[in-house]
């Protein structure tokens, strides 16, 4: 099973289209390099948009579109970004376009599992208690207890019928600032690192982004993978800014879950 994991487009950010345009790049390099990448699932995890504006997420709904109807199943979280103004000011009608327009699924609620692929993806909604609580500044996120409770009973099933999942959500739960902060990172990390009926983690594999930063937790600076028994533990950087150590270039990773590995491609 391979992925392609996209975060922090940010439509709608720069008065340009900078950011939408490379997006369409991105996505015509996936629907024309299939046989390169061999990816069949996106996952995206949050901040698609940047304002909220109705425009930016029809804007990238053309995009997620093509990548549908280019037989690629698109998973999307949502960001603090997708909630609102500059990501720190929420309104429900944002969380609406984003079901609307991205998910194509005004009813869908997290978190959100499927389980037909070879490892269930479960989705959560870093923002969901963030509202609820009315923490009106900064960047930070909350998953919240009833979420967390889900969570840990589609682990429990899934793991009672032999699968390990998936687990995709916006808000970094390792690296970040104050500012940045998933407020409630140890209940999070509480869940995915209990082990299952096998003796291996139920989860497979972790992804967010936020932070802009690209970083695989299993490293000498903290080898999370290990410590947790998970086999990867993604942060993507921001999928429309090009990267300096790639000579400038656009990055599209690919998770490739059989061998535990990921590859950076770069496009111009």
């Amino acid at each position: 099973m391979r992925i392609i994991h996209l975060s922090d487009i940010h439509v709608g950010k720069d008065a340009t289209n900078i950011r939408e345009q490379h997006f369409s790049s991105i996505v015509n390099w996936i629907l024309n390099k299939k046989n390169l990448h061999q990816a069949d699932y996106v996952i995206i995890t949050g901040d698609i948009v940047h304002n909220g504006r109705s425009k930016e997420y029809q804007d990238a709904q053309v995009q997620i579109n093509k990548l549908n109807a280019g037989d690629l199943k698109v998973f999307s979280v949502p960001g603090n970004h997708d909630y609102g103004f500059s990501g720190i000011v929420q309104k429900d009608k944002c969380i609406y376009r984003f079901k609307e327009y991205i998910v194509d699924n005004v009813h869908l609620t997290y978190p959100y599992c499927d389980p037909n692929t070879t490892y269930p993806i479960v989705l959560l909604d870093s923002m969901l208690s963030e509202m609820q609580n009315n923490h009106t500044w900064g960047a930070q996120g909350e998953i919240g207890a009833e979420q967390l409770k889900t969570l840990e009973d589609i682990l429990y099933h899934l793991d009672s019928t032999g699968k390990r999942a998936i687990v995709a959500l916006h808000h970094h739960p390792f690296f970040y600032n104050n500012f940045l902060q998933l407020r409630d990172d140890d209940a999070f990390k509480s869940i995915i690192k209990q082990k299952g009926s096998s003796g291996a983690s139920r989860v497979k594999c972790v992804l967010f982004g936020h932070k802009h930063v690209e970083k695989r937790f299993n490293g000498d600076d903290g080898n999370r993978e290990k410590e947790y028994g998970i086999d990867v533990i993604f942060a993507s950087g921001s999928t429309t800014e090009p990267r300096p150590n790639y000579a400038d270039k656009l990055v599209v990773p690919v998770i490739d879950l059989q061998h535990n590995a990921i590859t950076n491609f770069s496009i111009s």
